[in-house]
């Protein structure tokens, strides 16, 4: 299995790692502890198979598509999984993207 760690100071932003240019590669996952809005590169990792796991900014407005029922094996602090709409604007057009997003 390869890992690979890209390490930033707490003031850099994590966008300058979502929009490096070819640093996912399908079927890999990326964990991002900085909340980020600018929904646009999920919408692009989305369709290459490239996996990830944020937070969502407090303010982000999500729009539920489908709740998912929780099973009696899931943990007691898993409290919401749902699939949910984040909508952007990408090149003047209205765009969005759906993620699963699990409280």
């Amino acid at each position: 299995m390869l890992v690979k760690i890209w390490h930033s100071d707490a003031a850099r932003h994590d966008s300058v790692f979502i929009d490096m240019e070819g640093v996912m590669n399908p079927n890999e996952i990326a964990v991002m502890d900085k909340a980020y809005e600018n929904y646009a590169p999920f919408g692009a990792w989305c369709e290459k198979d490239v996996y990830f796991v944020t937070r969502l900014k407090d303010n982000a407005k999500e729009e539920l598509k489908t709740q998912l029922d929780l099973s009696d094996s899931d943990s007691d602090s898993v409290l919401r999984d749902a699939l949910v709409t984040l909508n952007y604007t990408e090149a003047n057009q209205p765009k969005s993207v759906e993620l699963r997003l699990v409280s």
